[in-house]
């Protein structure tokens, strides 16, 4: 049985306008000079770094807010991070952030993407429901426990829950094609992508855009586990979430050695390749029957260099997360390909630069054995995040910083240096 629920509005929105807090920064990072001196600075930048987690550190709760200012409630990917983020400056916190996740999760696996712990009743209001979303999110827990594990967390508690979490996207979210699908743009942590411009003909940059997020949260599908299966308004496979639900599978697998998990991600990852469009360079986004929706060049829709099989393909696209002609910039690859028409440099998800995108390029670079590009996404998201003063997204050409700041998400970069210093060193 499936219902339909009725929305609250702003229970996704930010709560309060975006602040800068320079002065948590340290005064050195305050240089506009994109040739900040990296190497010089990592000391410094982990201070920061433990600086920001401190302060959107809900310790009544055991969570990281993105922004204590902007957004109190806890996001699926956002504490994914931070966890890995803690991890690596090797805080117990980090398994505190990752059983948070897991906090609201459903009787059917589904790990909602919002968590309302800071004020239930209102999550309840919201949701017309339990204190959570019915919807899920990039499902990054898979990598957060791979890297926990590889850091020395016992992490064996969660190893159930996170796979119980990726299966009921296998299992709940297939089309006949064999990809998997959302049920609403936030699903794809890129809420106002141009690859939802069909959804809003208006474009989603559109004050129309909001009305129509709202109206596909009320035509959801839910079932009576809570967790919606469906929406007849908008169905559609997204490279980049399929890709990270087989990147996040993969990783649960290196800790498990689940062979069947493993089977899946491979068929998975081999599916998408398919829908690998030669004369754009990218992965298409489809519809149920196989029917391309969007082929618009995004950042995100190159995560499937994260699982394909095709080295030669891997390395072609990676490679376009740094060249200017394409995505590459100063500070860190752009959310659109600067070639599109809808590429706008200082817009939310339609072209800015967002640091858990170029951290998940990084990853994929590392493992792809493409050091120079491993390198120099690393580089620039530091003096990203330097730049900004720790922003939500920003720039890539300028640096200026856009939406909360600090963002904790912003300080994924010190695992990025963390990373690069064992390999340097």
């Amino acid at each position: 049985m499936v219902v339909r629920i009725k929305w609250r509005q702003n229970a996704q929105e930010s709560t309060g306008a975006s602040r800068n807090y320079s002065s948590i920064v340290n005064p050195r990072f305050t240089n506009r000079n994109t040739q900040v001196p990296i190497d010089s600075t990592v000391k410094s930048f982990t201070e920061s770094v433990s600086r920001i987690m401190n302060l959107n550190w809900r310790s009544d709760l055991q969570y990281t807010m993105p922004s204590h200012t902007t957004y109190p409630w806890m996001w699926l990917w956002d504490s994914c991070f931070h966890a890995i983020i803690y991890a690596t400056l090797g805080d117990e916190r980090a398994l505190m952030e990752a059983n948070s996740v897991f906090l609201w999760q459903s009787t059917n696996g589904m790990v909602p993407h919002m968590g309302y712990q800071a004020d239930v009743e209102f999550g309840q209001a919201a949701w017309r429901g339990r204190g959570a979303s019915t919807f899920t999110q990039p499902p990054m827990y898979g990598h957060m426990l791979r890297v926990l594990y590889e850091q020395g967390f016992n992490v064996e508690s969660l190893v159930d829950q996170a796979t119980a979490g990726i299966r009921f996207i296998l299992r709940e979210r297939r089309f006949e094609t064999g990809l998997v699908h959302i049920v609403h743009p936030w699903e794809s942590g890129t809420d106002d992508s141009p690859r939802w411009d069909p959804w809003c003909p208006e474009g989603t940059g559109a004050p129309e855009w909001r009305i129509q997020k709202d109206r596909l949260v009320n035509s959801l599908d839910v079932n009576v586990h809570g967790s919606a299966v469906s929406n007849h308004l908008f169905s559609v496979a997204p490279a980049s979430f399929n890709a990270l639900v087989a990147f996040n599978a993969f990783e649960i697998a290196e800790v498990t050695n689940d062979s069947t998990l493993r089977e899946e991600a491979i068929d998975l990852a081999e599916v998408l390749d398919h829908y690998f469009v030669d004369d754009l360079t990218t992965w298409a986004d489809t519809g149920p029957d196989g029917q391309v929706t969007s082929s618009v060049r995004t950042l995100d829709a190159l995560l499937p260099a994260l699982v394909s099989s095709r080295g030669d393909r891997v390395e072609e696209v990676l490679r376009m997360t740094i060249d200017s002609n394409a995505f590459g910039a100063p500070f860190g690859p752009s959310g659109v390909d600067q070639r599109e028409s809808q590429f706008d440099a200082d817009a939310y998800w339609r072209g800015a630069a967002w640091p858990q995108l170029t951290y998940l390029f990084f990853i994929a670079a590392s493992r792809a054995g493409l050091l120079d590009v491993r390198d120099t996404l690393a580089d620039n998201a530091v003096r990203a995040a330097v730049h900004s003063d720790f922003a939500e997204y920003l720039n890539p050409i300028t640096g200026v910083g856009h939406g909360a700041s600090p963002q904790s998400w912003a300080c994924l970069p010190i695992v990025m240096l963390a990373a690069n210093g064992e390999r340097r060193g």
